[in-house]
């Protein structure tokens, strides 16, 4: 079964651009520069472009540094991308470490960041607790 999506690979790349502070290195100060995309979409525009369907949901706790996280959620996830019953919509994230400053202490959460076709031999996949989603 397909997802219900056009066949074309997408990439979603979740990412703030935010310019880092410079760094100092023997009294040289380096700037560090952001690659720009020629063809880029704004995370939520993609939501209904891709080929996993994927939905964006934010995260938000006012205790919490950074105060807003969003999480890009696989819709249908592990089904088929493509004809080939080889390839399939997995959830991809990473942890982030967060801080709570009222306590002064830091928290490894997951962060979703994507939902992305990919062929399944040989691909190591980790089960992972995520909210209920909604197929």
């Amino acid at each position: 079964m397909w997802c219900g999506c056009v066949f074309a690979f997408t990439v979603v790349m979740l990412a703030k651009f935010v310019h880092a502070a410079p760094a100092v290195d023997g009294g040289h100060v380096h700037v560090r520069h952001h690659k720009k995309f020629l063809h880029a979409l704004p995370l939520r525009n993609a939501q209904n472009a891709s080929i996993c369907p994927f939905r964006v949901e934010e995260s938000r706790d006012e205790q919490r540094i950074p105060v807003v996280l969003e999480n890009v959620y696989c819709v249908q996830e592990g089904c088929r991308c493509t004809g080939d019953s080889a390839f399939k919509c997995i959830q991809l994230y990473t942890e982030v470490e967060v801080l709570y400053p009222a306590t002064n202490r830091t928290h490894s959460l997951p962060l979703y960041h994507g939902c992305v076709c990919v062929h399944n031999k040989g691909m190591p996949v980790e089960l992972h607790d995520t909210p209920n989603l909604v197929s």
